[in-house]
């Protein structure tokens, strides 16, 4: 993992009311809300017609106290009963309280033609500043060790037709014409798990596609994955989720004791003994319904017949199920077939989800971008105290006080769509996504809009197939897939003939995705076979229209730890393949 340092960029941006005396209802709007400037701020040039700025120079100082005490409630440390600065300095004997006196604050800023010359002081006779912070979960520590984002932004640039312009140039590109939709955290899940095997330059093929520094590293992110953004909150009114992993090894092979012990500490994985060799269709029902019970039937199958076969020694595979209430159901009586229009200029009838409602809308330079959430958990209540129990007055209470559950640290799924300005600009879009991992979250909405002309089609994806040529072509996940060049070593072995070669043959990957007016029910699966011996921003205006009647971009993501769940494309909402 490479870690470039960071240089900093410092811009001056200028907030300009449209009317002269329109200066006080511009900061009311930007104090309305912490992030209104951060999401106002231009991302492309534009070209000018008349522009006229002034130079100016400016010097100002003043108490802060009165807006500190007043404006911000900071009252404790300016009260010399009240405040407790004790870890500033060290008491003199004297008995004397410490507190703040007065904050001073001077600036002076001049900008000219050529530069902005910037000087800033505080001074004050003490000083102390206090800031509460969310609790960062120990879910987010790991997303930024992990490279759960770089896979997601791997698998997003796969989104892209070929030239953007046409159905046949979308069939020339990986997935064809059709609809196609990955899930960064089912791909990254069977990958770290059979990192857990991988030996060697295998193993640092999938430590540099996963973005981890070591095994280790990439396990403590996935069972965190596991047990935060993909852990059930169906009880407490959220989502259905369902996370089901695991190892199937052929009779003649044996799992090694450490392998097997990091699929069930790391990935809750499941790892036992079936008979490829002898009878394969028997073992891939056996795969599927030990995934269909980890899943309570919600994933009924991940392989069928044609993913294995006689050769086949190991299958590991994990699988996905997701179903969400929108936070604000459609009605379906507002439901309307309208056309939409495909890469290739023709069209068809597709049914669209239709709301006078206000919706969380983004307008940015070429697309737009819409959040609809889904229905979060509610925190469950404390347990209540235990019994007081009467003390004498010198005991002191050691009774443990009931935890409490921090709201930010419950799982919040939304489901965002980018979709351009033109109707065939898809591959421009995905482009756009190159400029960074983060590009996709810090482009979504924040507020929510008044909307006018507002439709969303219906769709239904149910996407299978092999994505080994995402993960070598894109991923550069090579040698796994090569019988002279694979080294799983430290996954299993077979005693008979231990110079018998272990690798993968194939990954599978299987998504359904049903977006309606209730909500979304979500399925996906990742399998991998491995044989042996043979080949195998700008203002919102009043309103705002978001009419998706042509192709766009997708992503499910849980925004509390930003794992994107499930990232894909639409060019037609009746049909699918891969």
């Amino acid at each position: 993992m490479v870690f470039r340092q960071q240089v900093p960029q410092y811009s001056m941006y200028v907030f300009l009311p449209d009317v002269r005396d329109g200066l006080p209802d511009l900061v009311g709007r930007i104090v309305s809300m912490p992030g209104f400037w951060r999401y106002r701020l231009p991302d492309s040039w534009v070209a000018v017609g008349e522009f006229r700025l002034p130079k100016f120079k400016l010097s100002f100082s003043c108490s802060l106290t009165g807006v500190l005490r007043g404006g911000m409630g900071i009252r404790a440390a300016f009260d010399a009963r009240q405040a407790d600065l004790s870890d500033l300095a060290i008491d003199d004997g004297s008995g004397m309280p410490l507190f703040a006196d007065e904050i001073y604050h001077k600036a002076v800023i001049e900008q000219d033609s050529n530069s902005c010359d910037t000087k800033r002081e505080t001074s004050h006779t003490t000083f102390a500043m206090a800031r509460k912070r969310r609790r960062r979960t120990e879910i987010e520590r790991r997303t930024n060790r992990a490279g759960l984002t770089a896979l997601s932004l791997r698998l997003t640039m796969h989104l892209a037709p070929a030239d953007g312009d046409s159905a046949d140039a979308a069939a020339a590109a990986a997935g064809g014409d059709a609809n196609l939709a990955f899930s960064p955290v089912s791909i990254y899940s069977a990958l770290a798990l059979l990192a857990a095997g991988a030996h060697g330059a295998t193993l640092q093929e999938l430590l540099d596609a996963l973005g981890g520094e070591s095994r280790d590293d990439i396990a403590a992110f996935a069972r965190g994955v596991a047990e935060s953004a993909l852990a059930d909150r169906s009880g407490l009114g959220g989502p259905t989720v369902a996370f089901a992993c695991g190892a199937w090894h052929d009779a003649a092979w044996a799992l090694l004791p450490e392998f097997r012990e990091a699929a069930a500490a790391s990935y809750k994985a499941e790892a036992r003994a079936v008979d490829f060799s002898n009878e394969p269709e028997k073992a891939v029902s056996e795969i599927n319904g030990a995934v269909a019970a980890a899943t309570d039937n919600h994933v009924d199958s991940i392989l069928d017949s044609r993913s294995v076969n006689t050769l086949t020694s190991l299958v590991v595979a994990s699988a996905i199920y997701f179903k969400g209430k929108w936070e604000a159901p459609f009605a379906k009586s507002q439901t309307r077939v309208g056309k939409f229009y495909r890469l290739d200029g023709t069209t068809t009838d597709v049914p669209f989800m239709c709301s006078a409602r206000s919706q969380f809308i983004a307008i940015r330079n070429g697309y737009k971008v819409l959040k609809l959430p889904y229905k979060s958990p509610a925190p469950p209540l404390p347990p209540p105290p235990p019994p007081r129990r009467r003390k004498k007055s010198s005991q002191s209470n050691t009774g443990d006080e009931p935890s409490k559950v921090d709201d930010d640290e419950l799982p919040k799924y939304s489901l965002c769509i980018f979709l351009p300005d033109e109707r065939d600009g898809l591959a421009a879009l995905v482009e756009k996504f190159a400029s960074g991992p983060g590009f996709w979250h810090y482009r979504l909405p924040t507020v929510q809009v008044p909307v006018g002309d507002f439709r969303l089609p219906k769709f239904k994806l149910p996407v299978s197939g092999s994505i080994r040529h995402v993960l070598t072509d894109d991923m550069g996940i090579n040698s796994a897939f090569n019988a002279g060049d694979a080294d799983l070593s430290d996954m299993a072995k077979r005693d008979d003939d231990p110079g018998t070669p272990l690798y993968v043959g194939d990954v599978c990957h299987k998504v359904v995705l049903e977006v309606n007016e209730g909500g979304n029910t979500a399925t996906v699966a990742t399998g991998s076979s491995m044989l042996c011996g043979a080949n195998a921003v700008m203002d919102q205006p009043v309103t705002v229209d978001f009419v998706a009647d042509h192709p766009f971009l997708f992503f499910l993501i849980e925004e509390v730890s930003r794992a994107i769940v499930f990232v894909g494309r639409v060019l037609d909402p009746l049909i699918s393949g891969l």
